[in-house]
């Protein structure tokens, strides 16, 4: 590229193009399968880790606020739901939140107008 002449823009956009072809889905899965393997160093016990962080993360606060409304159980239902209203992002009117240099959050984007 840059014995071309050519130039290197890095930041961020609305939009990406891939120019790698992936014809079907299980090319797609064995690229992305690969790189995350290889950002855990090929080791099956982070790999293990970090499966059962994103089984906690994920699947935890609905199945506590699920299991705690059939067992009425509001010591899991309450901390289940507010949990995944967290994890869906909409406890707030901003759509994309930074943390400022002092530690304080911020709001970058504003949401679309169609959300209310």
């Amino acid at each position: 590229m840059k014995g071309s002449g050519g130039r290197v823009w890095l930041g961020l956009a609305d939009r990406v193009d891939s120019v790698r072809p992936y014809p079907g889905l299980h090319d797609l899965w064995r690229m992305v399968s690969r790189s995350a393997y290889a950002q855990l160093r090929h080791n099956p016990l982070l790999l293990l880790g970090t499966v059962l962080g994103l089984a906690l993360v994920y699947l935890v606060p609905p199945l506590a606020l699920f299991g705690g409304l059939a067992l009425a159980v509001p010591a899991a239902a309450v901390p289940g739901g507010l949990a995944w209203l967290v994890m869906t992002g909409r406890t707030s009117r901003c759509s994309v939140t930074t943390v400022s240099r002092r530690g304080s959050p911020r709001c970058c984007r504003s949401p679309p107008s169609s959300i209310s």
